[in-house]
């Protein structure tokens, strides 16, 4: 237009930068807007909110708040409402919710009011950090201030309130929403109350909402159905959801891919697999494809029922039709094969996994690796992953590799990995400590399971409560009493003291610290073990009373020999 000498005033560049925003070409609108500066034109609010909302459309909200500020700060412009309805959506859309709420009371002090879409983008931020009291108050506000409600206003807090099953406060909002303000419930309050009712067990209450909608003239969707039959298939009623699939057609309202998913699961949970792969064939009847998640499901069920080759069978037939497997579809598999002691089987497949443009993930290797060790026959198989293991920097896999180290006494094959790990660059985390910890404790090498523990926060670790409990407990069975009274105390001093009444032991490890505190003079933290052991029921018996009471003797104290004499013996 400008090179025709086609007039062109700032409506023409206002388009222009409408045009560039929805093109995410964020930064040509930008150029269009210095170009309006150049051709003596005057941005209005329309251009500013135009690029604001370009900005937060290319997720550059950090940009987007820096240019608001800078047209309030040099007075560009005086924002409307939608200017402040736009930022405070993007703040909000960023997890931005407390700076959204401060400009929304600066827009108050603005003389700009806010409406009823301002109200509804805080309170939905509000719900989504679940502080629903704050959206309730705030909904409150909009009431006083004559700023009405939508429908959109009262689901969003319906939503979040059956979420936490206040159901009084769900009756009185309803009953305000319908009486009071007159607003309809819509297909989507209806759905919400009906997924509310299922997911809390009340499906003769959600049935109920249907019959009422039906009644209103408020006719239920597919999502509405699919809520309900998802509620049917978690409760065990398959002929109820199958019945509800005959209603829904019934009302020429078609089946998803989301409702055959969901009932070919619930067949395969209750092994009812013929059913599952009736449901299957019948998808294309509806016009409607299998998903991978479908296919998934039914792999699933095969390998549930011990059936992994022909879930390897299915699994190739599908690939034939051109269906796409995901990694899901590849553990599931691995997991069905390994269980059923087909590992060979489950290696090869395992190898084409990349054939296919999909990378392994740490579960995927976590499945072949226990697989590999469950079979004697493929055990060196593990061994040869290993390296793919460390390279991909995945920890979990090598815990399970340890622990069958462990298990079967090869202490210094396990020993080894843990120094290839770090030697590889893979940090050993806290999990990997306390395998090595447990299995070197079992089989008797305490000084070892010293040596190494004192290293956790060599590496930059710290020990968890489980760490210690593993520890203190192969101490007191190789008879350190000493280093496990010391490792208590540094339980305590490390901010675990209101751990130990969670102390993974029995009676007879307690007595035995109790011996340990008092052997040493600890007599004040005996007392203590004595009280936590009161404390989770486990009473004392006489050998742990009998080891104070003669301590306290030792010392002198027969008034406090006798007191525990006395609280042994009732």
């Amino acid at each position: 237009m400008c090179t025709l000498s086609i007039p062109v005033d700032i409506f023409t560049f206002n388009i222009a930068i409408n045009c560039c925003c929805h093109s995410n070409r964020v930064n040509c609108a930008f150029s269009l807007l210095a170009t309006t500066f150049k051709r003596g034109f005057v941005p209005d609010v329309v251009t500013y909110n135009t690029l604001i909302r370009g900005l937060l459309s290319q997720h550059k909200s950090a940009e987007a708040r820096l240019f608001f500020a800078n047209l309030i700060k040099f007075r560009e412009i005086q924002p409307d409402v939608i200017t402040f309805n736009t930022m405070i959506d993007g703040l909000c859309k960023t997890g931005h919710t407390d700076m959204a709420f401060w400009l929304f009371r600066y827009m108050e002090k603005s003389d700009c009011e806010p409406n009823t879409i301002t109200y509804n983008t805080i309170i939905n931020s509000l719900c989504k950090r679940g502080l629903v009291d704050d959206a309730f108050n705030l909904h409150s506000e909009m009431m006083e201030k004559c700023i009405l409600p939508n429908v959109w206003t009262y689901n969003r807090i319906i939503q979040v309130l059956c979420n936490l099953n206040r159901w009084e406060e769900v009756g009185l909002l309803l009953d305000q929403m319908i009486h009071d303000m007159k607003i309809s419930p819509d297909v989507h309050t209806f759905t919400i109350l009906v997924d509310a009712y299922s997911k809390s067990g009340k499906l003769d209450d959600a049935k109920h909402i249907i019959q009422i909608m039906n009644e209103r003239g408020v006719y239920p969707n597919i999502v509405t159905y699919n809520t309900l039959i998802h509620a049917f298939c978690s409760q065990g009623q398959m002929d109820e959801a199958l019945a509800m699939v005959n209603t829904i057609r019934s009302k020429k309202i078609m089946p998803t891919s989301y409702t055959y998913n969901t009932l070919v699961n619930a067949c395969c949970r209750e092994l009812k697999l013929d059913i599952a792969m009736d449901l299957y064939r019948n998808m294309a009847s509806d016009g409607l494809s299998p998903t991978v998640v479908t296919h998934n499901i039914l792999l699933h069920g095969l390998c549930q029922l011990g059936k992994p080759m022909e879930a390897l069978t299915f699994f190739y037939k599908i690939q034939g039709l051109g269906h796409k497997p995901d990694i899901v579809t590849y553990e599931t598999l691995l997991g069905g094969l390994c269980k059923n002691h087909y590992v060979d089987k489950a290696l090869s497949l395992f190898r084409t996994i990349e054939c296919n443009g999909l990378i392994p993930e740490s579960d995927t290797y976590n499945i072949i690796i226990r697989g590999c060790l469950w079979s004697k026959n493929t055990r060196s198989n593990s061994r040869c992953i290993v390296s793919e293991v460390l390279a991909l920097r995945f920890n979990r896999p090598l815990w399970n590799i340890l622990d069958a180290y462990c298990r079967e006494l090869k202490l210094d094959l396990a020993m080894d990995l843990y120094r290839k790990m770090a030697f590889d660059g893979l940090s050993p985390t806290v999990v990997t400590h306390n395998i090595l910890l447990h299995g070197l404790c079992q089989h008797g090498k305490s000084v070892e399971a010293l040596t190494l523990f004192y290293k956790i926060e060599c590496n930059g670790l710290i020990p968890e409560s489980n760490t210690y409990n593993i520890i203190i407990r192969g101490c007191l069975r190789s008879k350190k009493y000493d280093e496990a009274c010391k490792l208590v105390d540094k339980m305590v001093d490390c901010g675990f003291s209101s751990k130990l009444n969670s102390f993974s032991t029995n009676i007879r490890t307690f007595t035995i610290l109790v011996y340990a505190y008092s052997k040493y003079g600890k007599l004040d933290d005996s007392k203590h073990i004595i009280q936590i052991m009161n404390e989770r029921g486990e009473n004392p018996d006489i050998v742990t009373y009998t080891s104070l009471m003669q301590r306290y003797c030792s010392q002198g104290q027969m008034d406090e020999a006798l007191a525990n004499g006395y609280a042994q013996s009732d």
